[in-house]
């Protein structure tokens, strides 16, 4: 009997420690009205003091509750105490009101009003996070909307999807077709819509803007997409916030994406020592930004991404 109500206590303080998962919700869109899904989940603090955001932005071919990496982010939201919502923002990347359209862009923002309106959110600390085609959507609503995000990070992000589309054409994915779909044609058909979605262009608005980028050496060999992609978008947030000594040349960019390896005579300065799930190949940082290269492929880790948030508190 005393082993049973040691267990049966035991179980009750487990029960008691585990947060409740986010419940679905419908936000009706500022654009088109329509209802669009989203996970949302605040801490029982919210409700009296105000709390950090963590806006989570999932993958190009996912929905809000099923990208790589989703239950993580969750997880690290809920033990730091902060409010999470991951919207749909139009789903997967298929059809021209996704794919960073500007339906897309106000379904985010919806999320934080949302957010704000349903618990107390510090809008001093309002986060962005996201991997692949959230790192994607994540570089764009950096652009989009600046003074919102207290800090982003974007992991194994797409920044130029007419560059991206003629890789994918090269390795025969799938990716191709739908950037087509987005965009109703080719980049030679359609070149204003893929300039206008892809966030390295636009990259000039993030001046100022605390934003992470990593990127995994083996991407593009072992994972969609090239590591340049990446290296591309970090130069231009470089240029913007006048930080040109950090540039990373272009003759390196290339032997970095061709032969996932760093040039030698490429000098990486001293990174933050946060416990990773990959180890760091190569750092720079520039001002409010930061590049790492880890020794990996197409993945995210959004236990040292969220570290990296709160660090910025």
């Amino acid at each position: 009997m005393t082993r049973l109500v040691s267990f049966l206590l035991a179980a009750l303080c487990l029960a008691a420690q585990t947060p409740e998962p986010p419940q679905t919700i419908e936000i009706i869109s500022s654009k088109d009205h329509s209802r669009q899904p989203a996970l949302f989940w605040a801490p029982a603090a919210a409700k009296s003091a105000k709390r950090p955001l963590l806006v989570h932005l999932h993958s190009w071919s996912a929905h809000y509750n099923e990208s790589d990496g989703l239950q993580v982010a969750i997880e690290q939201a809920q033990k730091q105490g902060w409010i999470f919502i991951a919207p749909e923002f139009r789903g997967p990347n298929d059809r021209p009101e996704a794919g960073a359209s500007p339906l897309a862009i106000a379904d985010v923002l919806d999320a934080v009003k949302y957010a704000e309106k349903n618990s107390k959110v510090d809008r001093r600390y309002i986060y962005l996070l996201g991997g692949s085609g959230g790192g994607h959507m994540a570089l764009v609503m950096a652009a989009a909307a600046p003074k919102v995000w207290a800090a982003v990070s974007a992991w194994v992000p797409i920044t130029d999807l007419a560059d991206w589309h003629a890789f994918s054409k090269k390795t025969g994915s799938k990716y191709a077709a739908m950037m087509e779909a987005c965009c109703g044609g080719t980049p030679a058909y359609k070149p204003q819509c893929y300039k206008e979605r892809s966030p390295l262009f636009h990259l000039n608005k993030a001046k100022g803007m605390r934003i992470q980028i990593e990127v995994g050496i083996e991407d593009g060999h072992q994972g969609s997409v090239p590591v340049s992609q990446s290296l591309r978008a970090f130069n231009e947030l470089v240029r913007v916030n006048g930080w040109d000594s950090k540039l990373i040349p272009e003759e390196s960019i290339a032997y970095i994406t061709e032969k996932a390896k760093i040039p030698d005579q490429l000098a990486s300065d001293l990174a933050i020592g946060f416990l990773r799930r990959f180890p760091v190949l190569f750092y720079r940082k520039a001002g409010p930004v930061e590049l790492t290269i880890f020794d990996g492929g197409h993945a995210t880790d959004f236990v040292s991404a969220v570290r990296w948030l709160d660090w910025h508190r």
